[in-house]
């Protein structure tokens, strides 16, 4: 009974919404069966439903529009096959789109702050991030990169997914050792499965 309501608690959180009964039971069954949950978890992180909604995610993020066929398609198909969520973001963040939207630089590393960090950025840090984009000739993927694998950003990520799968904020130790983990190389996608797939969380599910 309880893998089932694990199974039901990763419709609502992942997918958003419920589970149809034969995808139900088919995961209720593989769980039976001895399957780690890291693993199912992992189905749904990789499934054409979970990526094609992430890249619709992203679009609204950073282009502030719904994702045209050919983008979603391609990209979530990206994601089944490597992509991280990062690589999105950077490709979406540095696209001509993107950039035609905010010129020039300053705008540009504005738009990052608010869309990246969800905040205006300080007078100081952008005129640094600036500066950095002009003495990288203008690499506008790298500076892309440069707000995603910030300190600042993995904490604001660590938190929201906290708060989305456990209903709760992270302990400060758990803020930092999440941000310290994505600093370190694990991908987002990886952490959102551990907190998946935690014992924390499969106790949960009601």
């Amino acid at each position: 009974m309880q893998n089932e309501r694990f199974v039901n608690g990763l419709y609502s959180d992942l997918l958003g919404r419920n589970a149809d009964p034969a995808g139900r039971a088919s995961h209720v069954y593989a769980l039976d069966g001895g399957t780690p949950r890291r693993s199912v978890v992992e189905t749904f992180l990789l499934s054409t439903e979970y990526t094609r909604n992430h890249v619709e995610r992203e679009y609204l993020r950073y282009l502030k529009r719904a994702a045209d066929a050919g983008g979603r398609n391609s990209f979530a198909q990206g994601l089944q096959n490597g992509m991280t969520f990062k690589d999105l973001a950077v490709s979406l963040g540095s696209s001509g789109e993107y950039l035609a939207r905010h010129p020039p630089a300053d705008a540009f590393i504005r738009q990052l702050y608010s869309d990246v960090l969800g905040r205006q950025g300080e007078a100081a840090g952008v005129a640094a991030h600036v500066a950095g984009l002009a003495a990288n000739g203008n690499a506008y993927r790298r500076e892309v990169r440069v707000f995603l694998d910030s300190g600042e950003h993995h904490r604001k990520f660590v938190i929201a997914t906290y708060q989305q799968l456990l209903g709760r904020q992270p302990t400060t130790q758990e803020r930092d050792q999440g941000a310290s983990q994505l600093s370190s190389g694990a991908t987002l996608r990886v952490f959102i499965r551990g907190l998946a797939a935690s014992q924390e969380y499969f106790d949960a599910q009601q």
